[in-house]
């Protein structure tokens, strides 16, 4: 993953445009055009938490 602080980029979620403060990290995918292949680590973690919750909630109902 490649960190991302152009100010001329801007996350792809919420639209903040990127900084030393405000880094991003440009996703690998093929299937989006480059201008929506960003977004910034404040995104990627409340995704990753979202995920996260799923996971343990569905290993709970497997039980």
């Amino acid at each position: 993953m490649k960190i991302i602080t152009d100010h001329a980029k801007w996350c792809r979620r919420c639209g903040e445009c990127l900084s030393v403060d405000n880094p991003g990290v440009e996703l690998f995918s093929e299937e989006l055009p480059l201008s929506r292949r960003v977004l910034c680590l404040r995104c990627v973690n409340v995704i990753r938490d979202a995920l996260m919750a799923q996971a343990e909630a569905d290993k709970a109902r497997e039980r």
